[in-house]
Order: C-alpha cells, then sequence, then structure tokens
C-alpha cells in the first residue's frame, strides 16, 4: 500500500512538473505570435500590441517563477502575485485602448511600387523574431549552468522546447519556399510560352517564327539541308467573319490551326501571322509540294460553324532556300518568307485553295478542293 501510495504521488508529482512547464511555453508562444503581429502591424495600432506583449510577459514571468515553486525553489509568493497582477493589468489597458488605436487613419498610402518606409527593418524583425524566445532559453540554461554547474530540468525542457519549435519552423519555410520557387517557374514558363505564343490558336507567332527560321538558315551551310517556307492564307475568311460573325472567325481559326498542326512532323513549325495568315517551317523537308498539298486537303475538309456547314479553302505559296538557288546574295528569313508570300498571292491570282511555288523552284500545284472558305447559305 505505501509502494503504491508512493507510485501515486509520484505521478501526480509529474503531472504537476507538465502541467506547470505548460504555462510559460503558453506564454512563450503567445508572446512569440504577438511581437509577429507587432511586426506586421501599422504604426496606430502597435501600442496596443506593445501592452499585449508586455502583459503576457509579466505573466510568462510568474507562470516560470510557479515552475520554480512547483518543483522545489521558492522565488516568493509576491513576485509572482506581482506578475500576475502586472501582467492582467497591462493586457486590460491594452483592451480599453484597442479602439482608438483601430480608428486611427489618414496616413499617405505608399503608391504603388514604392516600398514602404521601415519594411527592411520590420522584414529584419520578422525574421529575427521566432529566434528570440530559444536565444533567451539557451542563455538561461548557459548562465544557471556556469553559475550553479547544473541545470533545472524545467529550463533543459523549456529549452528542447524551443529548439525543437523552431526547427520545425525551419522545416515548414524550407517547404513553402520549395513550393514559391515550383509555382514562380511555372508562372515563368507560361508567359514565356504566351509571349511567344497566339493566344488565340496557341501556334508560335511571328517572333517564334521569325527566330526559328533565322536559326534554321543559319545551321543549314552546316548540314546541308533545305528550308522550306509556305504562307498560308485562307480564302475569303472576310465572309464568314460577316456573315456568322466574328465568334465564329475564332472558331474557324481555331480549327485551321489544330489541321495544320495535325499534318506536320513534331520539328516542323507552323505559326499565325496575324488575321488569316498562317506560315510553316520545313527543314530538310524530301517534297515540300506533297505536305502543302496534305494541308490544303486538311482544311478544305467540311466542318459546322453554330449549325452552319462551312467548307474553306487556303491558298498557299512555297518558297525554299537551298544551295542551288542562293549562290548570289545569301538568303535571310525575311527575303524568304517575302517571297513565299508573292508565290500565295500567285495561287490567289490563278484561282485560290492551291499551290504556288517561287519562280524556278517549285511547279503549282492544282486546287485541292473547289469552293471557298464562305457559308453555303451566304453563296
Amino acid at each position: 500500500h505505501a509502494a503504491g501510495a508512493g507510485a501515486d504521488a509520484g505521478a501526480d508529482d509529474r503531472l504537476a512538473v507538465v502541467l506547470a512547464l505548460a504555462y510559460p511555453l503558453g506564454d512563450v508562444v503567445l508572446a512569440t505570435v504577438v511581437l509577429l503581429t507587432l511586426a506586421r502591424s501599422r504604426r496606430g495600432q502597435r501600442s496596443v500590441l506593445v501592452l499585449v506583449a508586455a502583459g503576457l510577459g509579466g505573466l510568462a514571468v510568474s507562470d516560470s517563477a510557479y515552475v520554480y515553486l512547483t518543483t522545489g525553489g521558492y522565488p516568493g509568493i509576491e513576485l509572482i502575485g506581482a506578475g500576475w497582477v502586472i501582467g492582467f493589468l497591462l493586457i486590460a489597458v491594452a483592451a480599453s485602448g484597442s479602439s482608438t488605436a483601430h480608428g486611427v487613419s489618414g496616413r499617405r498610402r505608399a503608391e504603388p511600387g514604392e516600398e514602404p518606409v521601415g519594411s527592411r527593418g520590420a522584414w529584419r524583425l520578422r525574421a529575427l523574431l521566432p529566434y528570440l524566445p530559444m536565444v533567451a532559453a539557451e542563455a538561461t540554461v548557459t548562465a544557471r549552468l556556469l553559475a550553479t554547474g547544473r541545470v533545472e530540468p524545467v529550463e533543459l525542457g523549456i529549452g528542447v522546447v524551443l529548439v525543437g519549435l523552431v526547427l520545425a519552423r525551419q522545416f515548414l519555410a524550407l517547404d513553402e519556399n520549395r513550393r514559391l520557387v515550383e509555382q514562380l517557374a511555372a508562372v515563368q514558363r507560361q508567359l514565356r510560352h504566351q509571349a511567344l505564343h497566339d493566344p488565340l490558336t496557341g501556334l508560335a507567332d511571328r517572333a517564334l517564327f521569325a527566330d526559328r527560321l533565322q536559326h534554321a538558315l543559319a545551321l543549314r551551310p552546316r548540314a546541308g539541308s533545305a528550308v522550306t517556307v509556305m504562307f498560308c492564307d485562307l480564302d475569303d475568311f472576310k465572309a464568314v467573319n460577316d456573315g456568322l460573325g466574328h465568334a465564329a472567325g475564332d472558331a474557324l481559326l481555331r480549327l485551321v490551326a489544330d489541321r495544320l498542326r495535325s499534318c506536320l512532323r513534331p520539328a516542323d513549325t507552323v505559326a499565325r501571322l496575324g488575321g488569316d495568315e498562317f506560315a510553316v517551317l520545313l527543314e530538310d523537308s524530301p517534297d515540300p509540294l506533297e505536305v502543302a498539298g496534305r494541308l490544303l486537303a486538311a482544311v478544305a475538309r467540311p466542318c459546322e460553324l453554330d449549325g452552319t456547314p462551312v467548307r474553306a479553302t487556303m491558298s498557299i505559296g512555297v518558297a525554299t532556300a537551298s544551295s542551288a538557288v542562293d549562290l548570289g546574295a545569301p538568303e535571310t528569313g525575311e527575303s524568304l518568307l517575302r517571297r513565299a508570300d508573292a508565290a500565295m498571292y500567285r495561287a490567289k491570282a490563278a484561282g485560290k485553295g492551291r499551290v504556288a511555288g517561287a519562280p524556278g523552284q517549285l511547279a503549282d500545284g492544282g486546287p485541292a478542293a473547289s469552293g471557298a472558305a464562305v457559308p453555303r447559305q451566304l453563296r
């Protein structure tokens, strides 16, 4: 029975120590939260938060003294009572003055892009605040160890808990930074894609097409391959916009873009230059005219826009840069695209819906399908 009573007494003592330890730790956590809030607060609110932090500090002192009292020390009941009274009094004063601080206004707001005054100092304060409780605990443990040669279990426990909390915060901060870096990389990729692609069709835009064309021409002397440019223009596209509306016209452009892309190799480039004009870049293609025929056939397949049957055709001009062509002045991307554009106008003049090659390079191709990009009801 005596042994059982002793065991019960030991369990009660351990429970009392744990409960006593929870008081100062809770006060430290609350004080840290208040200080972090203070660092992020406006100037008119800081006086209230300072009082709350001071009040919590007084409570922490009294709770720490109570821990010593519970574990065998005796700091004096007056000190414990004074800390609690002062702490609650400061919190009450802060509560009474919060409404006044909350109404403070009229300060000049920072302009967009302007760094608020003292923001760097506030950032440094926010970065250092979580470490202050740990530094204080470690300093207390070190001072006690140097003065008495031993450390109270309660002090050691507080120090260990604070170090664990700081390490947990560091791991959380590292994980947050990793996620922010991944999000930033994704946003950068999206911005680069948007900067170099047509927002309507998702195809390359004029700038990206020109860059890839220039790169292909620069590699051509070493690779010994031909570079072909196709200038593609929808026939009578204005009739679709006028007859069915611009939404139907946009839908047709997206459909044409998908059909052009489906006919090309992954290494080829198709771009929307603007309006109803498209361009195709072929590197080392064995038969550009055959590729152009596939493009004409794909675009000419019937489709429906807002329930209206539509059959589109496209005129294509083809120009190729090879060692047999540019023995004179070196071919540039602008000159090659300009020759393909001129060949496209020849295809339109010959009846639309067909392929025309630049002079001396390719034989002209006949129409892939009759009709133009006009709804049947509008003909």
